[in-house]
């Protein structure tokens, strides 16, 4: 795969609404639409430190908008390669619009390539957002 580009073959997603593209070593992490219900737009996008191993669970960034206010957690154990430049040059809008398709938040290190504990394939996903989420 092309630095950069996103292929959803390789997408798991976290119960807590961020994806994860695997390629081989490395990772790119996103957040999901779902994630982003009551966003109209992404007003503000806030990075946590990107030094050293992260934690599965960990915030990476967060993104605001007026009142509201979500976090994206690393899906895995891992090291943070590095951060989209779209979004750190203040393309929010672009993240908002792509979010769950061409637009990835950080290009990580799993400490596990091969790990997929707690991480749905994205039927599951689907599946588990219905069931847990839709009444």
């Amino acid at each position: 795969m092309v630095p950069g580009t996103i292929s959803t073959n390789g997408r798991y997603y976290s119960t807590d609404h961020e994806w994860i593209d695997f390629d081989e070593t490395a990772a790119y992490v996103g957040v999901s639409k779902f994630k982003l219900t009551g966003f109209k737009e992404i007003d503000q996008v806030i990075y946590a430190s990107t030094k050293g191993l992260k934690k599965k669970g960990e915030t990476i960034v967060t993104l605001k908008y007026q009142d509201f206010q979500v976090d994206v957690n690393m899906p895995v154990d891992g090291k943070i390669i590095e951060m989209n430049p779209s979004i750190i040059y203040n393309d929010a809008h672009y993240l908002f619009q792509n979010a769950e398709t061409t637009c990835w938040i950080a290009h990580i290190a799993p400490l596990n390539p091969s790990e997929r504990n707690g991480l749905l394939l994205p039927e599951q996903y689907q599946l588990n957002r219905q069931n847990n989420f839709t009444k």
